[in-house]
């Protein structure tokens, strides 16, 4: 089945000279994009720098501007390639040149050459030199210089050379009128009809798609290079092809045709070869002409002067969006609406149209079928209304839009908008009447509060920051300075919004100056404080300290602990509240002996409590006092003794609970006590013999030890053992 195409244009500029020829787009390392254009008439040259003329006139007398093939830019400079002719002119030359200030100046060349059909790409120079029948490359820097033989061929006869980079190679039209692919390592018949010429060439996933005219038949074909067949047009009667280009994305194949005056566009979908299209473009074109995979044309029209562009999209487009600011409540009558969400395809052209009705069926329209035309210079789209359309205020307006593409169009973007002067909320509070808070429990009052600026009738009030419920628009209420609402189930925090709106019936025209609140709803208490004191601790009177584990409340957070103390007979002593960072709890005076409870429980900012957690504990009487440090009689410290056994002796310690005392000896060689040579403990008298010590330099630790077991501090000297003597007496007795 065929399918119609749709094909738009749109003027893209105009060029204030008269019969245009070739175009050329470059940019520059500064960002600036320059483009050029030839009048075929005086063969004169323009130049603009981002919509300013920098140049205007001729590069040189000898020059055939027509027959531009490279334009570039380079270290900021811009740079021209173009053929000129000898005494007999005959073009002979390519020669470079710079533009500088307002003048070309002359660099380079190349001389004496009869091939001026040369082409750039990527500011790469590619020439066949019918002398040598070498075809060259050129590396576009600032001057000709940088030249390399790329393949020798005595079978050249095209007009034209096609270059792909990705495949480092040309494709032309030999002597016998058929396409030749050639590279340095390569070479391909791509189609051996006689008397054919080649129109343009592309590559696509390292395939090549050609569109060549067979001169004899005077068929047009579109083929891959295994001469795969995608289309075939026979001209007929008095058509004659001024020019062809071709593109290739995943989508399938473009192919733009001027036949006589007439522009067509030929579409392949999806490569299909038995599912080609067309459909005529434009008429009256003077001719065509490809740029970075841009069709451009010039109309033949009395100026000569205005080039247009084509874009073209085969996908759905996008749904229009519409700028925030220009729908809903608008202050003021709008002189334009804006919108965006395009497509940006390398091959595309959006058109867009839309209607404005009083009433969302549109079945009568006040401004209907109205189409506009993608502008490519703007990041958004902006269409202007015409003076004799005029927007009335407080009535209501429904306005659709969509995009067009080649195949499709786009959905509707709904829009509803109405001009009024809508005040706005000043101020939205949400607060707990029983804790003056944000935070709720189970069947608190809810109120709002609400305070308005200018005229506010209606209002919204929603959870969903779109203000939709189930993709319907919330209804709207009265507005009041307060009023209550029915607390959710769910426990979370709940953001609630509010704004002021307009209705018409119950169609939502627009609202603004959203306003937002937010509560927390919590109904579960918090977990019971875990003691780290144990169970069942014994304290003595003026040391009774209790501590538990810090408590989290993820909601509404923990606020404080509830704290009781009862005795043995359940009478309260203390009954308190601590702030939720206590960790700890000590009794505000002393207890007596006996048994005590304590009891604690964890609460939350919503006023839920935890369950209490019992701790027991005993108070008695005293608590232990460790003794007194001993102090050495001998030896004292950095003694020198020579002599075994030795003697040490101490005073007597003393012990303020009046406990039973031994006492501790600890011998050393390092002053850690780690390297260990005598440990006596459970001394009940003031002195020991020690019977033999090796020479060597000792450390000597004394402390006393009560019967409930706490230690005093320790006594601790340093001294020698020199040349030990053991003595002859067989006493055990220590003489001092």
């Amino acid at each position: 089945m065929m399918v119609n195409l749709l094909i738009f244009f749109s003027l893209y500029f105009t060029v204030p000279d008269n019969n245009v020829n070739i175009l050329y787009t470059t940019s520059c390392e500064n960002q600036k994009k320059y483009v050029l254009t030839s009048n075929i008439v005086s063969d004169q040259v323009s130049i603009k720098e981002e919509g300013n003329t920098v140049f205007r006139g001729g590069i040189s007398s000898d020059a055939d501007n027509s027959e531009i093939r490279a334009f570039y830019c380079y270290e900021n400079s811009l740079y021209v390639v173009v053929p000129e002719a000898n005494d007999m002119g005959i073009l002979v030359d390519l020669v470079l040149y710079k533009l500088v200030n307002d003048n070309f100046i002359y660099i380079s060349s190349i001389n004496n050459i009869l091939a001026t059909y040369a082409i750039s790409s990527d500011n790469l120079l590619i020439y066949y030199d019918w002398n040598n029948h070498y075809f060259y490359k050129v590396n576009l820097k600032n001057d000709l210089t940088d030249t390399e033989q790329f393949f020798y061929t005595t079978n050249y006869n095209s007009k034209t050379i096609n270059y792909s980079n990705s495949l480092d190679g040309i494709i032309y039209t030999n002597n016998n009128g058929v396409l030749i692919f050639k590279s340095s390592e390569d070479e391909k018949t791509i189609n051996n009809n006689s008397d054919s010429i080649l129109y343009d060439v592309k590559e696509f996933n390292n395939k090549l798609y050609l569109i060549y005219k067979n001169l004899s038949s005077g068929l047009i074909r579109i083929s891959d290079e295994d001469q795969n067949r995608y289309f075939d047009y026979t001209l007929i009667n008095d058509e004659h092809l001024e020019n062809a280009f071709i593109f290739i994305n995943e989508l399938g194949i473009y192919a733009y045709l001027l036949i006589n005056n007439t522009l067509k566009l030929v579409y392949i979908p999806a490569f299909d070869k038995n599912n080609a299209n067309s459909k005529e473009v434009d008429t009256n074109v003077y001719e065509i002409f490809n740029y970075n995979n841009k069709i451009f044309y010039s109309k033949n029209n009395a100026s000569k002067s205005d080039i247009y562009l084509i874009k073209a999209n085969v996908k759905t487009p996008n749904v229009p969006i519409v700028d925030n600011s220009m729908i809903g409540v608008l202050s003021d009558i709008p002189a334009s609406f804006s919108f965006s969400n395009f497509n940006q395809e390398f091959i595309y052209f959006l058109s867009y149209n839309f209607d404005i009705a009083p009433n969302e069926s549109f079945n009568s329209v006040y401004y209907g079928n109205t189409v506009g035309y993608y502008n490519q210079n703007s990041d958004s789209q902006v269409f202007l209304f015409n003076n004799y359309f005029a927007f009335e205020r407080e009535k209501p307006y429904y306005m659709r839009i969509r995009y067009n593409g080649i195949l499709t169009s786009s959905e509707y973007n709904y829009i509803r908008f109405i001009i009024t002067d809508l005040g706005e909320i000043k101020s939205f509070e949400i607060k707990n009447t029983e804790t003056n808070s944000t935070i709720y429990t189970n069947n608190e009052m809810v109120k709002i509060n609400l305070e308005k600026i200018g005229n506010v009738d209606k209002i919204q009030f929603s959870l969903n920051e779109n203000f939709k419920n189930n993709n319907e628009d919330i209804l709207p209420i009265n507005f009041e300075s307060d009023f209550n609402f029915i607390l959710p189930d769910e426990e979370k925090e709940y953001i609630y919004y509010v704004r002021p709106v307009v209705f018409d019936g119950n169609n939502l025209m627009g609202g603004h100056q959203v306003k937002t609140a937010k509560i927390t709803l919590d109904k579960t208490p918090p977990i019971k404080p875990e003691f780290i004191t144990e169970n069942n601790k014994e304290f003595y009177k003026d040391n009774v300290e209790i501590k538990w584990s810090e408590v989290i409340d993820n909601l509404s957070g923990l606020k404080s602990y509830k704290i009781r103390l009862v005795n043995a007979l359940n009478e309260e002593l203390e009954s308190l509240v601590l702030e939720n960072k206590k960790d700890n709890f000590t009794p505000q005076n002393n207890l007596e002996k006996g048994i005590y409870s304590f009891f604690i429980s964890s609460c939350d900012n919503a006023k839920n409590c935890s369950e209490e957690n019992k701790l027991n504990f005993t108070v008695i009487d005293k608590e232990n006092h460790k003794p007194y440090k001993p102090s050495l009689i001998r030896p004292k410290n950095k003694d020198i003794i020579n002599s075994m056994p030795f003697n040490i002796s101490w005073n007597k310690s003393i012990d303020p609970d009046n406990d039973e005392l031994s006492y501790s000896l600890i011998i050393a060689k390092d002053i850690s006590f780690n390297n260990k040579e005598s440990e006596i403990y459970l001394i009940h008298k003031l002195s020991q013999n020690i019977s033999y010590l090796s020479q060597g330099h000792y450390y000597l630790k004394l402390f006393a030890v009560d019967s409930k077991g706490a230690e005093s501090e320790y006594e601790i000297i340093e001294f020698d053992i020199i040349e030990p003597r053991k003595s002859t007496s067989s006493s055990g007795c220590s003489f001092h």
